[in-house]
């Protein structure tokens, strides 16, 4: 039974809340134990892991992953509501899968219990994965 427990428990991993901005990661983050950035607004690093917010796509920022201007300005829109949100204090649990692009698929939620995800979904800066297409672009 204790085999058990031990690998439900190395499945999901908690990261305690973190009280203060989030800084953004630039371009190129050196990677190191205790890396912690955001890099858009649906992925980002804490303490070292990259993760990315799970079953959520948010626009993209740059080119190529940018497909117009309008993209751009909703993803920074959504990186700047991210940091927000965690800016008092939130809690990363890791799912114990990884996307494919081998980030760990996250839940996080703020210091008063609101889901991340769900919050940038309601302010249409999200939508839910798996998506039904492109949807930035033809606002």
């Amino acid at each position: 039974m204790r085999l058990v427990w031990t690998a439900l428990l190395s499945c999901l991993a908690v990261a305690p809340a973190w009280a203060e901005e989030v800084p953004l990661c630039g371009s190129r983050p050196r990677v190191t134990a205790e890396l912690t950035c955001l890099f858009d607004g649906d992925s980002g690093w804490q303490r070292g892991t990259h993760w990315h917010l799970a079953d959520v796509d948010a626009p993209e920022i740059d080119p190529p992953g940018a497909d117009c201007r309008e993209e751009q300005i909703l993803g920074l829109r959504a990186l700047d509501r991210l940091q927000r949100l965690l800016s008092k204090g939130y809690t990363v649990t890791y799912l114990g899968r990884r996307d494919t692009s081998g980030r760990q698929l996250a839940k996080i939620e703020t210091e008063d219990h609101r889901d991340v995800g769900s919050e940038l979904m309601s302010a249409g800066l999200a939508q839910a994965l798996p998506n039904t297409g492109e949807k930035w672009c033809r606002r």
